[in-house]
């Protein structure tokens, strides 16, 4: 781990022993693994909540929707703990598909024969 002492040779300084120490240090606790599979997951469990509970067929409603989500959430997440954000998400989704099926915006579709 680090810089090796026959690659330091340009540090004819005092403190380069300290430097070359410095510069194997800042990788030693850089997350091995940036990206993975489920990184959105989470993101995009609450978009979706968003647009059900404002309904799809309405941009502002969506808006709507996704602050009322956020607005759940961080209220949740205040008084209750981060475990329960997801799910009150997911229980104001549910909320919302047995109230108004369309959400709140949304407008119900209307077949003419």
């Amino acid at each position: 781990m680090g810089l090796h002492r026959q690659q330091g040779t340009m540090f004819d300084e005092p403190g380069d022993d300290a430097i070359l120490f410095g510069g194997g240090n800042l990788d030693a606790d850089a997350p091995k693994q940036l990206l993975f599979s489920q990184v959105m997951d989470p993101i995009l469990l609450y978009a979706f909540a968003a647009a059900v509970v404002g309904g799809f067929t309405s941009l502002g409603g969506t808006f709507v929707g996704g602050i009322i989500i956020g607005v759940v959430v961080d209220l949740v997440s205040t008084y209750w703990g981060g475990d329960l954000t997801l799910a009150s998400a997911l229980g104001i989704m549910l909320l919302t598909l047995a109230v108004r099926p369309n959400g709140l915006f949304g407008a119900a579709e209307v077949a003419r024969l």
